[in-house]
């Protein structure tokens, strides 16, 4: 009989963080709690059945001809937080050359991201003339 090598994904749970399994949809595999000490509970940890807390590494790329946003890691489980987290931190840093560039209404935006969560940009509508822009594309490195 030939045994198969799996390879599972692992990731850290949004509940105890401690270093787990994925089921096949993504979610924390089914595991006992910790207490703050480190001993066990005996009852299934909350966490379980979960989405995994991921550690994203954003790296943005050119705003006119210069890189004006530093990197930055956000660790989260969350997507709603990270892209809030990423406008936090771009924001400062963009409405200088924005406003240098002829565009500062383009500070007020927000962050998108592909499904798959590896690449990213920054949007900005205006619903009252129908008009839009995407700019300063980023790349999104995870570490579970």
């Amino acid at each position: 009989m030939n045994a198969q090598t799996t390879t599972r994904k692992r990731a850290n749970c949004p509940t105890c963080g401690l270093d787990f399994r994925l089921t096949k949809s993504g979610t924390m595999f089914r595991h006992v709690g910790m207490t703050p000490a480190g001993f066990s509970t005996g009852e299934t940890c909350p966490g379980a059945g979960k989405a995994p807390v991921v550690t994203y590494r954003i790296e943005f790329g050119l705003l006119g001809a210069s890189r004006p946003v530093p990197p930055l890691v956000v660790t989260t489980d969350d997507i709603n937080v990270l892209q809030r987290a990423v406008v936090a931190h771009a924001r400062p840093h963009m409405e200088p050359v924005l406003a240098e560039l002829g565009r500062p209404e383009y500070a007020d935006c927000m962050f998108q991201t592909n499904p798959d969560r590896t690449k990213g940009q920054f949007l900005w509508l205006d619903v009252m003339t129908g008009e839009g822009a995407r700019f300063l594309p980023a790349r999104i490195n995870t570490a579970p």
